[in-house]
């Protein structure tokens, strides 16, 4: 283009010359400086395109993480199926990850969670939720140490006083623990009368199948 310009310059008349030499080198400087603010503007409209179709790397730990590897996220799932108001141990849970499982030790499921599927922290409650109903009334049996073990939501039981049955598969709504454990039993109104009858600490249980 340098070339082009200096051959029709030097075709023009002497008088012009000077004139679209000073005029040729401000349309030179102008032309160039238009262009490449183009080129740069269409650099800068390339560069925030592109960063914008390139996926941000999640953050790791993130659930996005999991999705941009094909990982699931760390989290808990049941080991088997856990009833309303099951009270949490260890061996309830598995946990997908590097996960500590005594956070959840000690806790209640407010909704039934089967074998399997996730369990979140909105999922459990410090304590149980067991609300009375027309049908049944809630006896509160003492358990001894251990016991708590063996009991839990859904448990059925028969309840002794020596060889008398008092009740007959009482089913166990949860099995509350402070300092002490008991398990609250779901008991008729006439099995409630004869459970007046008994002493609480010398009720005997079978656990029912």
């Amino acid at each position: 283009m340098t070339k082009l310009f200096q051959t029709v310059c030097l075709a023009l008349p002497e008088k012009w010359r000077t004139w679209s030499n000073s005029a040729g080198f401000f349309l030179l400087v102008h032309v160039r400086t238009m262009f490449l603010l183009g080129w740069a503007i269409l650099l800068a409209v390339g560069g925030y395109i592109i960063h914008e179709r390139v996926p941000v790397k999640p953050a790791p730990g993130h659930a996005g993480a999991a999705a941009a590897t094909g990982t699931p996220p760390a989290h808990w799932t049941a080991a088997h199926d856990l009833p309303l108001n099951w009270r949490i141990e260890e061996p309830d849970i598995v946990s997908a990850g590097a996960l500590d499982l005594k956070p959840l030790s000690g806790k209640y499921l407010h909704r039934p969670i089967a074998k399997g599927q996730p369990i979140v922290p909105s999922d459990l409650e410090a304590e149980p939720s067991v609300p009375d109903s027309g049908a049944t009334l809630l006896y509160l049996l003492p358990l001894a140490a251990g016991d708590e073990r063996a009991l839990n939501a859904g448990s059925h039981i028969d309840l002794f006083d020596g060889a008398i049955v008092v009740v007959g598969r009482a089913g166990v709504a949860a099995v509350r623990c402070k300092t002490t454990c008991e398990a609250i039993v779901q008991v008729s109104p006439l099995d409630q009368e004869r459970l007046r009858n008994s002493d609480p600490k010398k009720l005997e249980w079978v656990l029912r199948k």
